[in-house]
């Protein structure tokens, strides 16, 4: 059976689809044969409606690593498991499992979240304060509960042992990502000199749309085309309907430093207990 012994846990909107593709490109990891499988959320949803453990146990997440041959690490990432128990509680039960997530401070995180919602996905049409759920003093959205993420690694902490467990700080990813890989790649066993010979970009950031539906019908379809057809026919896709996003108000600006002071004893004490799992 071939199944991941490495999973990018999450959260959204850290950074997971460059860390994905940057290690999916050296010869001793093999990655799923897409990013985000979805395959242990504890609903099913638009992703998971394919496959998902409640309802196709092992047998189909196996399909993703099918292509397994020699090599150290196999990995997925799918952003949202480090919500997910069925996720930890799962993979825990993997051989040699490490697990990485990267942590990104909850204001900046949401905001591009939201970019990426209104005008990408366009899931959402509102404000930034609506989507933080801020009635004037409070923040009462869940997605902001949810940036707090002491409690996930506490309940992935019940699964797995510490040291199968690390976190990147987002900020060390953007600033310095070869280093940061170079201490992954050290944490994973794995030859850290060859991302010394690559060229590494980075992915998923944020855009708008001019067409949403022909954006979903390419997500439809990504899934079923192989990745070198993918690297081809996405430059020209994007050309066609990509657009830039606005550039962020003072309004906006203003409410996400209210939401980074609201949430500074939170994110601090987060730091503090799990600063020696930091890599």
């Amino acid at each position: 059976m071939s199944l991941p012994n490495f999973i990018i846990a999450g959260p959204p909107k850290t950074g997971t689809t460059s860390l994905f593709d940057w290690l999916s490109a050296h010869p001793n990891v093999l990655p799923s044969k897409i990013k985000e499988t979805y395959y242990f959320y504890d609903d099913a949803n638009v992703g998971s409606a394919f496959a998902n453990f409640n309802k196709d146990g092992w047998e189909k997440y196996e399909e993703y690593f099918s292509e397994h041959s020699n090599e150290a690490i196999v990995m997925e990432a799918s952003p949202g498991y480090i919500y997910s128990e069925l996720a930890a509680k799962q993979l825990s039960t993997l051989k040699d499992l490490k697990v990485v997530i990267v942590y990104r401070a909850a204001a900046d995180r949401l905001f591009s979240e939201y970019q990426f919602n209104r005008f990408k996905t366009k899931k959402f049409s509102g404000s930034f304060d609506e989507y933080l759920g801020y009635d004037g003093t409070r923040f009462t959205s869940h997605l902001v509960e949810e940036s707090i993420l002491t409690p996930y690694v506490d309940l992935w902490l019940k699964y797995v042992k510490e040291y199968q467990f690390r976190i990147i700080n987002f900020d060390d990813l953007k600033s310095d990502h070869l280093q940061v890989l170079r201490k992954l790649a050290s944490y994973l066993g794995i030859d850290a000199s060859y991302f010394e010979t690559v060229t590494l970009e980075r992915k998923n950031e944020t855009f708008g749309l001019r067409n949403r539906k022909l954006h979903q019908w390419a997500l439809s379809i990504k899934r079923r085309t192989p990745k070198a057809l993918q690297n081809l026919i996405t430059p020209l896709y994007y050309a066609f309907n990509k657009t830039d996003v606005p550039p962020i108000s003072s309004e906006e600006q203003q409410l996400k430093k209210q939401l980074g002071v609201y949430l500074r004893n939170e994110e601090e004490a987060f730091q503090e207990k799990f600063n020696h799992l930091f890599l």
